[in-house]
């Protein structure tokens, strides 16, 4: 007997069966796929922890508790070149007074500060040298672009006008030049002269003029003078800054003439007074 198919039968779906066998399969994929990916992962930790640390080069700073401490930025240097203050470059200049010459036609003639010259004329010291320049006096001058800077003047052997510009002018002084004295000493025998016999013995015509003044009291040497005579001689000699100058006193002195011996030594009495 055939029944008619009931309309509820074809909308009735029963639970699918094989859902739980999808879900584990897909547990199962995600579980199979993740474990190697886990493993490595594990790997590459264990390789970097394996491998041998870089010091690091950026500095840090000290932690205090309960504070979080942030890497400091590196420092940057940088090589600032040290600049030295040069020295002003000046001109120097030298006047040599000849006959006729005046200061001011020189300082004209050369474009150096009239202005200065007569700020300079009106201190004591230099005013007073002023006065007094001759021929042969030698100023050294140092200048910029003609302002004068300083002025040096020697005025004898030991001593020397100094002018120097100060911020408030002119300043002028007499200051010593140190002398250095040193001795030597000499032979020499007569065969002709004692000119000749002296040249020979490297004297100087003035160191041979002070030992005929020496003994010229006791030997003529023009007629005493005999072939064989000798003498010895110690003297001075001036140095200043390292030159020799001229030559000075004469110490010691012997001839030996024809027999006889006459001896000089240079004596100093109390006022300095020397013969």
């Amino acid at each position: 007997m055939h029944r008619p198919v009931s309309p509820l039968l074809h909308d009735y779906k029963p639970p699918a069966a094989n859902s739980p066998k999808k879900s584990r399969a897909l547990q199962w994929f995600i579980v199979g796929l993740g474990l190697p990916l886990l493993g490595l992962a594990l790997i590459s930790t264990i390789d970097r922890s394996d491998a041998p640390s870089t010091p690091s080069t950026t500095p840090m700073m000290a932690a205090t508790p309960g504070t979080e401490v942030a890497a400091a930025a590196p420092a940057v240097y940088s090589e600032v070149p040290l600049v030295l203050a040069l020295e002003p470059e000046y001109q120097t200049l030298t006047l040599t007074i000849r006959r006729g010459d005046t200061l001011d036609q020189l300082f004209r003639a050369h474009q150096l500060s009239i202005s200065h010259l007569a700020q300079i004329a009106r201190l004591e010291e230099a005013g007073k040298q002023f006065r007094k320049i001759k021929p042969g006096d030698v100023f050294e001058i140092t200048h910029d672009d003609g302002k004068l800077v300083s002025l040096y003047s020697a005025l004898n052997l030991t001593s020397a006008l100094k002018v120097d510009r100060q911020e408030s002018g002119f300043s002028a002084a007499i200051i010593d030049r140190p002398i250095e004295i040193r001795k030597r000493m000499a032979h020499g025998v007569i065969e002709n002269s004692l000119f000749e016999s002296a040249t020979a013995a490297g004297l100087s015509d003035k160191l041979v003029m002070n030992i005929a003044g020496i003994f010229a009291w006791d030997v003529d040497f023009v007629l005493d003078i005999r072939s064989g005579d000798n003498y010895y001689v110690q003297w001075e000699e001036i140095w200043q800054d390292g030159e020799f100058v001229t030559d000075g006193e004469v110490v010691v002195a012997e001839f030996n003439n024809d027999g006889r011996t006459h001896q000089a030594i240079r004596f100093v009495d109390s006022a300095d007074r020397t013969d």
